[in-house]
């Protein structure tokens, strides 16, 4: 049961009808004699609920049952962090890079990586690349969508996928769609080299998906470059 709004059929309540299901006082569908409640309490620290007078009015229905029931917490006996969970050798056993770029790719990315098979995550050392990709960003194809309509990509794509096409703009490419403008990638793209060849073999694929991108290249050239290379 998670402690939220009152929804019986979706086990969701107040502290108060927690506490009488678990009591058995209330019957909830599915729920047998035997069987042994789990509570979910979001956002909710444990030190809330053995904190005794302090303890949220709202909260303390569920005071005795943390020390009648078991706590799940980490084994250093603090709570559980995502981080922590996936890598703890009492959780998943994930080998994830510990700097904080990661730790933001994987929040931005955690609905993707709770769907995503363990065995699929394993046997390797997971950084925010890893996360940033799995929450879809393809850096090649999305800087010529960016490219092709800047503000309108802006506007489609939620602050999760604007913040995980940032930093790969920024690994992959040393450019950021928030600060640099179109020209730029446009000069870069005329220019072609490094990683940004690769974006112009992903534009030669499919011209027609990035109709905004030939504009945008013919405003980059500067006086001082004669042409291009002849392809672009």
């Amino acid at each position: 049961m998670v402690l939220g709004d009152y929804n019986p059929e979706e086990r969701t309540g107040p502290a108060i009808w927690m506490r009488c299901v678990v009591d058995r006082a209330i019957r909830v569908d599915g729920l047998s004699a035997k069987a042994i409640p789990v509570l979910y309490l979001p956002g909710v620290k444990r030190t809330r609920l053995r904190a005794g007078e302090d303890c949220p009015d709202e909260l303390k229905p569920l005071v005795e049952l943390a020390f009648r029931g078991v706590l799940w917490h980490h084994p250093n006996n603090r709570d559980w962090s995502v981080t922590a969970f996936l890598s703890s050798p009492t959780g998943l056993k994930l080998d994830i890079a510990g700097d904080g770029a990661t730790r933001a790719a994987l929040r931005g990315a955690l609905r993707e990586v709770a769907l995503t098979p363990v065995d699929e995550l394993g046997g390797r050392r997971l950084d925010a690349a890893d996360f940033n990709r799995m929450a879809g960003v393809d850096p090649r194809r999305d800087i010529l969508r960016w490219m092709a309509d800047p503000e309108g990509f802006r506007r489609r794509e939620d602050d999760d996928f604007w913040r995980a096409f940032r930093d790969e703009c920024h690994r992959e490419l040393e450019f950021d769609p928030e600060t640099d403008l179109d020209v730029t990638a446009g000069a870069k793209l005329g220019e072609g080299s490094g990683p940004w060849a690769r974006v112009w073999t992903r534009y030669t694929e499919a011209p027609s998906n990035y109709d905004g991108v030939p504009e945008v290249v013919e405003r980059s050239r500067s006086a001082e470059m004669l042409a291009f290379d002849r392809e672009r």
